[in-house]
């Protein structure tokens, strides 16, 4: 999602009352993904991934930026965003565990805080300095780090959607589809091998 449009998403959101759904923003410290990427969550749901953990059922919503036309200016920026979230994380992780009342949560809170401001304010530079609407090109700026030059791509590729058919319904698709999976994944309608044929991430799934 173009991050205007994630905008404009997230401040509606929050105007609403969800009965069953939890979004999770990247620019919640508390969130999962902060600095990532935003997570809506059913409530009614339970799943079990790969190491145990049990979370409600999500959906991902990946977030592009405006960047430059220059590939080799993006990696970089991307970097920087990466180095600082790493820390970030590492110690939301040990402040979140600390006991209550203690010292070494007070400090591990000022800490992420600094950090998670730290890391807001370089994002706020770069989105005014490469803002979506001016640029040509896209990308996964706050994820995509390991295959940055795969999400690179021009914006013209989101301009407007198309229907597809998928087990006898329609769904709203971005124009550049084709494009944009043969980027990632080369010959996408060809199936990978039948061991490979399996989910990686969830375990189980159930309707509560």
């Amino acid at each position: 999602m173009h991050r205007d449009e994630y905008q404009k998403f997230v401040d509606v959101w929050f105007q609403e009352t969800h009965e069953y759904y939890n979004m999770e923003t990247a620019e919640d410290i508390l969130a999962q993904y902060t600095g990532e990427m935003a997570k809506i969550f059913d409530c009614r749901t339970q799943i079990t991934d790969a190491k145990g953990r049990k979370s409600p059922m999500f959906m991902d919503i990946f977030i592009y930026d405006g960047v430059p036309n220059e590939p080799k200016i993006i990696y970089p920026l991307m970097k920087k965003h990466r180095r600082i979230k790493l820390r970030f994380s590492s110690c939301k992780k040990r402040w979140l565990r600390s006991k209550e009342n203690t010292l070494q949560r007070t400090i591990l809170g000022k800490l992420s805080h600094f950090l998670f401001s730290k890391m807001q304010k370089n994002l706020a530079q770069f989105q005014i300095k490469y803002p979506i609407k001016q640029c040509d090109y896209i990308g996964l700026v706050l994820s995509d780090y390991g295959g940055w030059q795969k999400s690179y791509m021009p914006k013209e590729y989101f301009n407007h959607i198309v229907y597809k058919e998928f087990e006898g319904r329609q769904f709203q698709v971005m124009n550049g589809y084709h494009e944009h999976l043969t980027q990632y994944y080369g010959d996408y309608m060809q199936l990978p091998p039948e061991e490979d044929q399996k989910p990686h991430h969830i375990q189980e799934a159930y309707i509560l």
